[in-house]
């Protein structure tokens, strides 16, 4: 069996960005809920992390 190493990392990228979004998205419904004052924090958190993670 032949291991694609570029496609496995295509899609490990694909499951990675779902998951993140997920995870945000869970993260967002947990503050609107529990924590309405942190939102106006929200971009500069999400903004900060782009700039880490890129």
């Amino acid at each position: 069996m032949i291991f694609n190493r570029k496609l496995f990392q295509q899609n490990l990228h694909i499951i990675i960005s779902v998951v993140k979004c997920m995870l945000i998205k869970k993260l967002l419904i947990l503050i609107l809920t529990q924590k309405p004052e942190i939102i106006p924090r929200i971009p500069t958190i999400i903004s900060a992390r782009k700039f880490t993670n890129n």
